[in-house]
């Protein structure tokens, strides 16, 4: 899957661009389509965004009743490997997380009240994620946000989940892709229709401060 430098690239050079000498990117050639190898980037070297066009149309921008909305991303790629997901190849298959540190001083300078975070699952890092929240507590920011996790994490923190809903989370989608063992086991899922069932407990325990959404992938 192409990533920042492949993209950019292109973006640079255009109609010049060698496409054989660009990685990480899929091209069509002579009846046939050639990949090429992958490239991975260490995207905590990337700036923050320019934001001026969200900010003329904010308007514009919502995640389901939050809006306007901000995205931000902490994480690419993903560390776990269900086989029908896509996300594991970003970025060359590399799972990188920016820093808590980084993430924060991002949202806090964000002029809107809603940040949508992106990442296929957010922070899976137990330490990272509690220095998240202990940030945002420290530096008493206050904005509501939505976010995604894997059911066995919900599973195993509620107590992170409560203190994520403290802060202002007000939206966590989780995946129930399908309520069977057998097919779950399939999908190198590594999770089990009575941890989803945990999962909805812990979400429904605070929801005085965390609406919970649930979608299915197919």
């Amino acid at each position: 899957m192409a990533g920042f430098k492949p993209f950019e690239t292109i973006i640079k050079l255009g109609a010049k661009a060698k496409l054989e000498d660009i990685k990480g990117i899929c091209y069509f050639k002579n009846s046939e389509w050639i990949q090429n190898e992958r490239e991975v980037f260490n995207v905590t070297e990337l700036p923050f965004p320019n934001r001026s066009h969200f900010y003329k149309n904010s308007n514009k921008y919502r995640y389901v009743n939050m809006k306007p909305c901000a995205i931000v991303k902490a994480s690419y790629s993903c560390p776990n490997n269900c086989n029908y997901c896509f996300s594991t190849l970003l970025n060359g298959g590399k799972y990188i997380c920016r820093e808590p540190e980084n993430v924060v001083e991002e949202i806090k300078n964000i002029d809107c009240d809603s940040i949508w975070l992106v990442d296929d699952t957010f922070y899976v890092d137990k330490n990272k994620l509690e220095r998240f929240i202990e940030l945002i507590e420290q530096q008493n920011i206050k904005k509501n946000y939505a976010l995604y996790f894997r059911v066995d994490f919900i599973a195993n923190n509620p107590e992170l989940m409560q203190r994520l809903a403290n802060i202002g989370v007000k939206m966590c989608a989780v995946g129930l892709e399908v309520i069977d063992d057998e097919v779950l086991e399939k999908y190198n899922k590594k999770t089990n229709v009575n941890i989803m069932l945990q999962a909805i407990e812990v979400l429904k325990s605070v929801r005085h401060y965390l609406y919970w959404a649930i979608y299915d992938r197919h």
